[in-house]
């Protein structure tokens, strides 16, 4: 079984509206196959298209939040147009809201450039997925499985 699935544990935690859209918060543990040392609970935010209908596909936003925030904060800002306008989900988009500051260790950049020479980490280097890479692609094929979202219009965004 590829390591791009999450476990049977997803918890929905949490739901709400903000700006007149369905947001549904999880949390789920890592697994195993991911290649974290320890195990980790991870959050992670759907946010539902403005007007969502059924039997349409819809494009995935995948947001990733930039250092200073995490998932909480990084929704914080699409309530107030202008705040950090690139974590917006279009109206007509599903958003899916990723975090990497929950768990030490477990920042975007998990892995290290190839091309890199020096201060490289072995543990970290390569052109194998790293930890954090796997969860991130579970979590995006896990979102693709439970909503409408078309597998061809996926988009990541995000700023640092």
């Amino acid at each position: 079984m590829s390591a791009y699935y999450l476990p049977n544990s997803v918890e929905l935690i949490k739901k709400a509206e903000i700006n007149g859209r369905e947001i549904e918060y999880f949390t789920h543990k890592s697994l195993p196959e991911w290649g974290y040392k320890n195990e980790q609970t991870d959050t992670f935010a759907v946010l539902h298209p403005k007007n969502e209908k059924s039997g349409i596909k819809y494009p995935l936003d995948v947001v990733f939040h930039s250092a200073g925030h995490d998932v909480y904060s990084c929704i914080e800002c699409i309530k107030n147009k202008g705040d950090h306008d690139i974590y917006h989900t279009p109206d007509d988009m599903f958003g899916l809201f990723l975090d990497c500051r929950a768990n030490m260790n477990d920042w975007w950049w998990g892995g290290t450039n190839i091309l890199e020479i020096n201060g490289i980490d072995p543990e970290h280097s390569g052109t194998e997925p790293q930890p954090v890479e796997n969860r991130c692609m579970a979590t995006i094929e896990w979102t693709i499985i439970n909503y409408s979202t078309d597998r061809n219009r996926i988009f990541a965004v995000g700023n640092s």
